[in-house]
């Protein structure tokens, strides 16, 4: 990343080696940090990101917003209505059922 860029983690904590990223915030290599999510939680006890002033901790919160929930309800309720007409549902978290036969979905006669 670019000297003083700010990095913002709002995905998955492991996605983001948290050694390194603390040696280079205290270093001013960047700017700052954004974080959602940790390495491991919920955080038992104190942890070194806590203690800096260009650190922005959440508790994993950061999806939480009426736009977000309107959003999450439009998508449920778009996947229960492709279950219902046999469909698989758009953001199927195991893609591979699909392939096995006694997990097929039956289509309405």
């Amino acid at each position: 990343m670019k000297p003083g860029a700010l990095l913002i983690n709002t995905s998955r904590g492991p996605l983001v080696d948290e050694a390194a990223l603390l040696e280079a915030l205290k270093e001013g290599r960047l700017g700052g940090a954004g974080l959602d999510v940790l390495q491991k939680e919920p955080q038992q006890g104190p942890h070194p990101f806590f203690d800096l002033e260009n650190v922005v901790l959440t508790c994993h919160y950061a999806s939480c917003s009426l736009e977000s929930y309107a959003d999450m309800g439009r998508k449920i309720t778009r996947q229960v209505c492709q279950m219902l007409a046999g469909e698989f549902p758009t953001y199927l978290a195991n893609p591979k059922v699909k392939d096995q036969p006694q997990l097929r979905l039956r289509r309405k006669s």
